[in-house]
This record gives C-alpha cells, sequence and structure tokens, in this order.
C-alpha cells in the first residue's frame, strides 16, 4: 500500500497482481475516462459531501447527531460537571434537564445524546464549546472535509498508486469521494476519517521501519473506539516482531489513560464505566455491520429494535454462529499470517484489519471508510496489471462495502425471515475482501 521507502529485503520483489514488472503506459481511453471519474467525483463530493453537510448544519439543529453527544459532554466538562449523567439506555429523553449541556441542548433545540468517549478524548471537543451548536457543527464538517483531502494525498503517495502518475490521485480521490460511508460520516459527525488518518499513518510509519511511531499513532486511534478492529493490530506488530510499535502503542495507551484518571479524577472515570461501557450490548439495528450483528438480526429476537423479526428466533444459534466464523477468521489470519509474514506486511495489515471489522461487536457502516485502505492500492495494481477480473471482482466490493443498507429499514419485507439477509450485504463485502486478501497470501507462498 504506502511502502515506498521500505528496504527491498523487507518487500518481494515478486509483487501480486504483476505489479513488479515494468507497467505498461495507460492508454489516452483510460486517461480520458479516469479524469472524468474524477471530476464527477469531486462535482459529487462537493454537492453532497461538502455544501449539503454545510447547509443543513445552520438548517437543522437535528444534523449530525453523531457530533451532538461529545458536543454536549464537552460543554459539561468545561463546567466540571459530570459529562455522563445518564445511561447509555437513552433515559435522558425520559428526564428533565440536569446540567449545563442539557440546558444547552434545549436551547439549540435538540435532545443530547450520550457520549461513549473516554474523559480525556472529550478535550477534543473542548474547543467547539466556544461556538454556538450550529457553528461548531459547521466547523466540525470543515475539519471533517480537510481530513478526506488529507487521506487522498497519503493514498497518491502509495507505492503502487504512486506508479499511476496523476492518474493515480484521480484513482485514489475518486473511490474516496464517491465511497458512500465517507459521506455517511460527513453527514454523521463522527469521528472516524480521523481515525482513518491516525491508522493509516501508522501504518506508512510501521512499514518505513519506524515501528515506535506506528504503534502510538494506533494507539491513539484506539483511544477513541477501542474495539476488535483496532485490538487485532498487536496481533500483526506481533507477527512482524514489531516490539517497539507493540510497546509503544501499550505505553501511550496506559499513559493516556493514567493522564485522564489524573486530570479528570476516578470519580468521573467510574461514571463512564458505569454509564457507557456497562450498557454496551450487540446491535441488530441496519446499520450495525459486522457478522455478530448480522447473526442478531436473523437468530435473536431478544437484542433492541423491535420492527425486527427473525428467521430463527435461537439466541444461542446466534452466538455459536459468531463464534464459530470468528475462530475460522482468526485461524485463516493466524495461518496466513505464519507463511508469508515477511513477503509483503501491507497485506498482513489489511488482514487483520478486515478481520477485525468482521468479528467486532460493534461495526457500524462509518468504520467501513477504513477498508479503503486495502482497497486503493489493490485497484491500482489491477490497472497497472491489466487485469480486467480482478479490476471486475474489486468494483462489486466497493460496491457491497458502499451499500446503504440502513435505507433497507424502511421497507417492510427486508423486517422479518430470511428478507433480512440483505441488511448484511456491506458485511458480504467484508467476506469478498478477507477472501481476496488471503488469496494474495496463498499466491506469495507459491
Amino acid at each position: 500500500m504506502l511502502m515506498r521507502e521500505v528496504s527491498e529485503s523487507k518487500v518481494s520483489s515478486n509483487t501480486a497482481d504483476g505489479a513488479a514488472g515494468k507497467a505498461l503506459p495507460p492508454s489516452s481511453g483510460l486517461k480520458a475516462a479516469m479524469a472524468i471519474f474524477f471530476a464527477a467525483a469531486v462535482i459529487f463530493f462537493t454537492l453532497r459531501g461538502c455544501v449539503y453537510p454545510m447547509f443543513q448544519a445552520f438548517r437543522d439543529p437535528w444534523s449530525l447527531p453523531d457530533f451532538r453527544g461529545p458536543y454536549f459532554s464537552a460543554v459539561d466538562h468545561m463546567k466540571g460537571e459530570d459529562p455522563y449523567p445518564y445511561s447509555y439506555e437513552k433515559d435522558y429523553l425520559k428526564s428533565a434537564p440536569r446540567t449545563t449541556g442539557d440546558r444547552s441542548a434545549a436551547s439549540a433545540g435538540v435532545v443530547r445524546d450520550g457520549s461513549g468517549y473516554l474523559p480525556i478524548v472529550e478535550v477534543l471537543y473542548m474547543p467547539f464549546t466556544f461556538m454556538d451548536f450550529p457553528a461548531a457543527k459547521a466547523v466540525w464538517v470543515m475539519l471533517q472535509m480537510f481530513l478526506v483531502f488529507v487521506l487522498i494525498e497519503v493514498f497518491a503517495r502509495g507505492r503502487d498508486v504512486s506508479r499511476l502518475g496523476g492518474m493515480g490521485r484521480c484513482l485514489a480521490g475518486g473511490l474516496v469521494m464517491f465511497f458512500p460511508p465517507v459521506l455517511r460520516v460527513l453527514g454523521g459527525g463522527q469521528v472516524t476519517l480521523l481515525m482513518a488518518v491516525l491508522l493509516l499513518g501508522g501504518c506508512v510509519l510501521f512499514l518505513r521501519g519506524r515501528a515506535l511511531g506506528g504503534g502510538i499513532l494506533f494507539a491513539l486511534a484506539a483511544l477513541f473506539k477501542p474495539i476488535p478492529a483496532i485490538l487485532f493490530l498487536p496481533m500483526f506488530f506481533l507477527k512482524e516482531k514489531g516490539w517497539w510499535a507493540l510497546w509503544g502503542g501499550l505505553l501511550t495507551a496506559a499513559l493516556s489513560v493514567l493522564a485522564s484518571i489524573f486530570i479528570f479524577g476516578w470519580e468521573l472515570h467510574g461514571s463512564y464505566l458505569r454509564k457507557v461501557i456497562r450498557h454496551t450490548e450487540p446491535n441488530a439495528w441496519w446499520s450495525y455491520q459486522s457478522l455478530q450483528s448480522l447473526f442478531t438480526r436473523l437468530f435473536s429476537a431478544h437484542v433492541s429494535n423491535p420492527e425486527r423479526i427473525p428467521w430463527i428466533d435461537q439466541q444461542g444459534l446466534a452466538l455459536a454462529f459468531w463464534m464459530a466464523a470468528s475462530a475460522l477468521i482468526v485461524g485463516l489470519a493466524l495461518r496466513a499470517s505464519h507463511h508469508w509474514t515477511r513477503k509483503d506486511p501491507e497485506v498482513l495489515f489489511s488482514l487483520w484489519l478486515t478481520a477485525g471489522l468482521l468479528i467486532s461487536p460493534k461495526t457500524t457502516d462509518y468504520y467501513l471508510v477504513w477498508l479503503l485502505m486495502a482497497l486503493i492500492p489493490r485497484f491500482a495494481r489491477a490497472l497497472i496489471s491489466g487485469a480486467g477480473g480482478r479490476l471486475g471482482f474489486l468494483i462489486l466490493i466497493y460496491l457491497f462495502l458502499g451499500f446503504p443498507a440502513v435505507k433497507l429499514s424502511a421497507f417492510s419485507i427486508t423486517h422479518s425471515g430470511p428478507w433480512l439477509a440483505l441488511s448484511g450485504i456491506p458485511a458480504y463485502g467484508m467476506l469478498l475482501l478477507y477472501g481476496l486478501l488471503l488469496g494474495e497470501c496463498k499466491d506469495r507462498t507459491q
């Protein structure tokens, strides 16, 4: 992916898909098609990803719903109040305003949402509290747009994408700006793009031999959302013997938590554990795309989402399927890592990241943005080698991952029986990507 400066001893000269050989000059037709693709992406992203969220920030007080919770929790922080005044079970909807954050939300015409971030992470939102709520949302959208362009630039400088020259930048920009999860992040106010920059930066540093810096960036990303998608990355360090990265990440995480406790006190962290962590549970809503969420939708009526009628109401069956699938996915990744770890560590990184997202209990469609780190280099390799079949398969994965499964909730037919399986189309895209990465592993061992 991004291994331009990795030593030749670490990267095999036989890169997949024929990328090691000299690339044929792209045809003028391909250049023109890529320019049109990029121009269409810029126009679409400007209107849908920039102008529309900015307009909504001032027009609709309920826009950017995932920014609302951390913002009003940061208001409580600034006043020295408990930023977690309610449990994560949304009982704030039933109560009169208690805190400064509640009253600020009421004056803005909204009901506050819960914040799931550590107290130290809430510091990121404190500068926004000096602005009123609509202005803070608009500034947040602008910062997210900046991160999108940072991602595009880093992708364009990658080893495979950079071989395409200007066409590579068009490819990376188009794939990022057209990707529906990116647009959903911009419209939802999530912090996922910042995490993507940290994960991508950590991967770049690690692959360039700066393991300590890579581990620190991974740990900073994990502080925002310590889900298995990130917690599996230490396995990558262990298999690559990146002890500096592993210890650097663990030390960064430990120091950050200790600093948070020292600054904000034990009582606030106790509130976080009681009201946030304690109420974290599997979610069956359509926006959750891990295998656990898919099996829960199909086989369990005991999880929230009362509109859903499972195909077979056996909660134990959902748990059994998830545990069996998780064991298989992790086992195959371990086996693959054992055989070809030294050949191309970028593929190992992508493999473990995809595995973590598949088996995590909290993978929302926002997190699929991270899989661009695996997709974009493979699109570039397919174009370089002229592998039309592989390019078509990658387009299929891209479309599956970007499928707006949450919109299926508007159709009653998808609320019952086997039709619920349609809600897992992005999860099927992750499985296809995982299989593709395993196939690359097999190619490198032959």
